[in-house]
């Protein structure tokens, strides 16, 4: 029965405050019920479980349990997270990779840890409206909400685990605890996690000095002992056993790469990325309005000043908001300490901080102002105090309309979008199964990132659905880099193999390409391979954005040989003369220009047709020239000097070529410019390319005022080991006008 009373106290409390109880129960079920709706597979949690299965086959289960805890699998990279790992090994062992299990666990025990925060801060005698708002600020908090439990256990688990062994030292002076409960969460403090050692620390430093009740003090000492302890034995074990001094550790400090003068800057730098990430988000959340997070954070606070409608402030009673708002933003200045160091030592900056660090900063300094304008409010309205409820509505409101506009508009878009393309490659994998070999592999092209085309492999290059830094961790959507797409693919949707095509080199009989060699590089597993060029399925990226998050510009293709004349890099400048400056010492043809004596630049060259056979001042372009369709040309003088080229302009339907004398690596621009004030939609055309002569590629649609309105612009297309290029241009149907070109610049690479 004393069970049941316990249960029954903590989830629904007092009978005055049963209200906020229920009401934050009920949001919890709405937030599990998010979680589940929206959850995914990303980031850690993809590669996790083959890693953890590779470690339990090698060293069977109990000594997998030590090597993970240990970091014994981390030889380059000291970490303090064991237990954390543990933990999503323990999970992993009894459901899996997949399962609906983990974001069922994030979410419960963020209601949980919502229910301890509002004990914790009625024990602390705060105001009731402060208390539930704080409670229910951090549990629809738009700022750490993960399916990633890798990023969960280390990040958002350590705060939980110190919030719990902070309330149950608080309680200590009227309960007796056995020792090993504060030693056991001492070591928990000191093993879940980094980012919250610094608040960890501090918080029990301060309860081991300060608090009057001796047994407040003894419960601190003890799991600040255990903190410390474990700290130090687990260092200890990793330098001195796991720690492999021949391979460059991350993380660590090299007194000869720092500069001291240059501290001020990183440091400030630092803290400028961790604004630019609190920006980002709520650009991101709320760029398409905040119109259903708005009605949904209307309802919430309703209800949340229903809840707290009989609250009074009792005269005389001693005021503590803002000595907890100052503290949580000193839990919050403590936690982002640590990335500050890591950068400023390391010299890693990153121009916006990665969000999982901000994950509960973020959420604590948004708290924190909250409560400390609510107050400012409160004292305005003095004597009455009846502002500083509003305050908090407001605050909540806010809260809400992001986190409800978050979860459920823009991740139920992205969701959708990531469903249709895993829907789109498994159908094409089922499609060719059927006539081919069952082991099919799945190679990744994005046309616009440079990385491709470099054969670059790392963990920024962009996926087929081309996401932004920022948006990467904030959709976490599968697609949307590239290492978390080739693993998808591999360890979810049942391909065998997956690289990037820039990785694999085709072998070719009579022009017809047999089989694919790809190296270990970036691919996924990580291992050598070759594989028939009939049995490889090409997820690529064709558009000349730099980014894609809708993935408007996927194709999936059935073989590589489908695939094969868009492997070549595009993309659009919209810097003519950056275009100009980069191109300034090869090879241009000034289309539309036909007197030498009008052409302006070194390296540029009049336009002519491709039979006209005269002298062409270049040691690696043999011929160049229209080759069909109307040879229509245009002047228009009214340009500046500095763009002299865009003067006049070959246009209509037409295709013209370029003959290289040996196989080249080319750079190639096709400058246009709209000079008409066509609007949007008036001059459309189709922009084919093609490196044979044969097949030829399609580039898209070339709306020229909606690609950079009356302002020129070029598309940038390059390719490796050519010895031809041709492009066509064709009008789109309907259009009010012909299509028009001003340059062709080729540059060797």
């Amino acid at each position: 029965m004393k069970n049941i009373n316990i249960f029954h106290s903590f989830f629904l409390g007092k009978e005055k405050e049963r209200k906020s109880n229920v009401l934050l129960l009920l949001v919890g079920v709405f937030l599990v019920f998010s979680y589940v709706k929206n959850s995914v597979v990303i980031f850690d949690d993809l590669y996790i479980p083959r890693h953890y299965s590779d470690i339990v086959t090698g060293e069977g289960w109990l000594r997998a349990a030590v090597t993970i805890f240990t970091g014994g699998d981390l030889s380059r990279e000291y970490r303090t997270y064991g237990l954390s790992r543990l933990m999503q090994f323990s999970i992993w062992s009894i459901f899996g990779g997949k399962s609906l299990i983990y974001p069922v666990l994030i979410s419960i025990s963020q209601i949980l840890t919502s229910l301890l925060l509002i004990r914790f801060f009625r024990k602390l005698k705060t105001s009731e409206p402060m208390a539930l708002f704080v409670a229910l600020a951090w549990l629809v908090s738009p700022f750490f909400i993960t399916w990633t439990f890798h990023h969960y256990s280390y990040l958002i688990f350590p705060f939980q685990v110190w919030i719990f062994t902070v309330y149950l030292a608080i309680y200590a002076g009227e309960r007796n605890y056995y020792f090993w409960i504060p030693t056991g969460l001492g070591v928990a403090c000191a093993l879940t996690g980094e980012m919250h050692l610094p608040a960890a620390l501090l918080s029990l430093l301060f309860l081991s000095i300060f608090p009057k009740q001796t047994a407040v003090r003894k419960f601190a000492i003890f799991a600040l002992l255990a903190f410390l302890a474990a700290l130090f034995l687990h260092r200890l074990n990793w330098v001195f056993f796991i720690r492999d001094n021949n391979l460059p550790q991350r993380f660590s400090f090299q007194v000869n790469n720092f500069d001291i003068s240059k501290v001020f800057d990183s440091v400030w730098l630092s803290i400028y990325s961790i604004y630019l990430s609190f920006a980002r988000q709520i650009a991101d959340i709320s760029g398409e309005g905040l119109w259903w997070g708005g009605l949904l954070a209307i309802f919430l606070v309703i209800a949340f000043l229903l809840c707290i409608a009989k609250e009074k402030d009792i005269p005389g009673e001693k005021k503590i908001e803002i000595h907890i708002a100052s503290g949580l933003l000193l839990v919050a200045i403590a936690s982002f300490s640590l990335y500050v160091l890591i950068s400023v030592t390391l010299g890693e900056k990153a121009p916006i901080m990665p969000r999982r660090y901000g994950y509960i900063p973020l959420t604590l300094i948004a708290i924190a102002i909250s409560i400390l304008l609510a107050e400012v409010l409160n004292l305005l309205s003095w004597p009455s105090r009846g502002y500083q409820r509003i305050g908090y509505a407001i605050a909540l409101g806010a809260f809400l309309a992001l986190s409800g506009q978050f979860q459920a508009v823009v991740l139920t878009k992205q969701r959708k979008i990531d469903a249709k393309l895993t829907t789109a490659l498994l159908q094409a994998k089922m499609t060719s199964e059927k006539t081919e070999n069952k082991n099919k592999s799945v190679l990744f092209f994005v046309a616009s990132d440079s990385k491709y085309w470099e054969g670059l492999g790392d963990g920024s290059v962009l996926g087929p659905k081309m996401e932004s830094f920022e948006r990467r961790e904030l959709f976490e959507s599968p697609w949307g880099i590239y290492w978390t797409a080739k693993s998808y693919s591999v360890d979810f949707l049942g391909f065998e193999y997956s690289a990037m095509v820039s990785h694999c080199k085709s072998d070719s009989l009579n022009g017809l390409i047999r089989s694919l060699s790809c190296d270990s590089e970036w691919a996924y597993p990580m291992a050598k391979k070759t594989i028939d060029a009939k049995n490889v399925i090409v997820m690529a990226n064709l558009s000349l954005e730099k980014f894609d998050p809708n993935g408007e510009w996927i194709k999936i293709f059935h073989n590589y040989a489908e695939f094969e004349p868009n492997n070549f890099s595009r993309r659009i400048e919209r810097d003519a003369l950056k275009i100009a400056t980069t191109f300034s010492e090869d090879f241009s043809v000034d289309l539309g220009q036909k007197d030498p004596s009008l052409v302006v630049g070194r390296g540029v060259v009049v336009d002519k047709l491709f039979t006209d056979h005269v002298a062409i001042p270049s040691d690696w372009v043999a011929n160049y020239g229209l080759i069909d369709g109307g040879d229509a040309v245009y002047s228009h003088p009214d340009i500046r000097s500095d763009l002299a080229s865009y003067k006049t302009n070959r246009n209509g339907a037409f295709s013209y070529e370029v003959e290289f004398k040996r196989p080249t690596n080319v750079e190639v621009s096709l400058d246009f410019w709209e000079q008409w004030g066509r609007k949007q939609g008036e001059r459309v055309f189709y922009l084919q390319v093609s490196w044979d002569g044969v097949r030829w590629a399609d580039v898209g649609a070339i709306d020229m005022a909606a690609i950079n309105q009356d302002a020129p612009f070029s598309i940038i297309l390059k390719k490796k080991d050519i010895t031809l290029f041709s492009f066509r241009l064709k009008p789109a149907e309907g259009t009010k006008d012909v299509p028009v070109i001003q340059n062709i610049r080729l540059r060797r690479i």
